[in-house]
């Protein structure tokens, strides 16, 4: 006999796979090291490429903009799912349909939340890793005689 189908099941399965919000984002980006990439750091010595770090906060901007896209579209769906009829199978059916939509935005909710978080940091090390350059910089300027 053939197994009876259960949305409620099928979008359990979907989910369970779904993993964690940063298992999502190393998805798209793969486990690089992003800071690794954007600071050099070397046998006592590092070095700090403005450049590569714009290039690495771009990357998190385009996957925060994508993960927005996414919330409309899950939102959109969601509001689209209605039963055909109004017995019971099809409310229950549209029900698991609105569950799991309701799972997918939450999930969205946290990568949204985790790659909003990680892009404020990254700023806000730029800006200090900036700051302390600048700072370093100035007396060895006024020392020199010349500037940079």
């Amino acid at each position: 006999m053939a197994e009876e189908f259960s949305a409620e099941k099928g979008l359990d399965d979907v989910f369970a796979r779904a993993g964690s919000a940063l298992a999502d984002v190393q998805k798209v980006y793969g486990t690089q090291n992003w800071v690794q990439t954007a600071v050099d750091v070397t046998a006592g010595k590092w070095t700090f490429d403005a450049e590569q770090i714009d290039a690495v906060i771009g990357q998190w901007e385009d996957l925060l903009e994508d993960l927005t896209n996414d919330r409309s579209a899950i939102d959109a769906i969601s509001m689209q799912a209605t039963p055909p009829s109004g017995d019971d199978p099809s409310n229950k059916f549209v029900e698991g349909i609105r569950e799991g939509m309701r799972s997918l935005r939450e999930s969205n909710d946290s990568m949204v939340a985790y790659v909003d978080d990680f892009l404020g940091r990254l700023r806000e090390a730029k800006e200090k890793i900036g700051a302390t350059e600048n700072n370093n910089a100035s007396p060895m300027q006024a020392a020199s005689g010349r500037p940079e």
